[in-house]
Parts: C-alpha cells; structure tokens; sequence
C-alpha cells in the first residue's frame, strides 16, 4: 500500500505539474484518493501505516509545488484530524502514551531483533 502511495503520488504530482496551483483540478482529486486509501488503513485498523502513507503524500505533493497556503492548510488540518483520530480510540491513546514513556513501547520489541 505504502508503495503505491508514493508511486501514485509522484506519478500524479508529474502529470498534474501545471495544475498543481488549482485547488479543483490539482489538491482535490489527490485528496479523495488519499482519503479512500486512508479510510481503508483505517478499517484495518493500522494507524502507524495511515500515518506514513499521508505523510508520504503530503511531501510528495510540497516538493511537487503544491501552493505553500494550502499546504500550510493541509498541514493544519492533517494535526486536527491525527488528534482527534488518536482521542476518540482508546486504543490509540494508550498506544500513542506508551510511546513517550522510555523504553517502555521498544521493550517488547527488543527481542525480535537479537534472534
């Protein structure tokens, strides 16, 4: 899924290269495919991967000259929406604070590594 994120990405930020300052016709018809692709990561549900594949196309459509007020826009919006997605699942704020609590979200994971 992740690779073809950034292959769609990148292949539609080329062929879109002159419209990519229209909102309509450049950032909307990306967005409903991101949001598609979003909504399935999330009916899995696998956040992490939903977390890199928008973050992936959000930098793939900055360096393919997306307009720097809609992309503060959609930067803005992208930290609204991850919050509320992080606050309304239980799961994913007890995921999200054991991340900040020192070697407590590696620990498990530890082992995996020196086998």
């Amino acid at each position: 899924m992740k690779l073809f994120v950034v292959l769609y990405a990148a292949d539609y930020t080329v062929r879109k290269l002159a419209l990519m300052h229209s909102l309509k016709r450049g950032l909307l018809p990306m967005f409903a495919v991101m949001l598609v692709v979003g909504w399935l990561l999330l009916r899995e549900p696998d956040f992490g991967a939903f977390v890199v594949v928008a973050t992936i196309a959000t930098g793939i459509l900055f360096l393919g000259g997306m307009n720097g007020t809609w992309f503060a826009g959609l930067l803005l919006l992208m930290t609204v929406g991850f919050n509320r997605l992080v606050l309304s699942s239980p799961y994913r704020m007890q995921r999200f604070s054991d991340s900040w609590i020192p070697g407590r979200s590696l620990r498990p994971r530890l082992p995996a590594f020196h086998r």
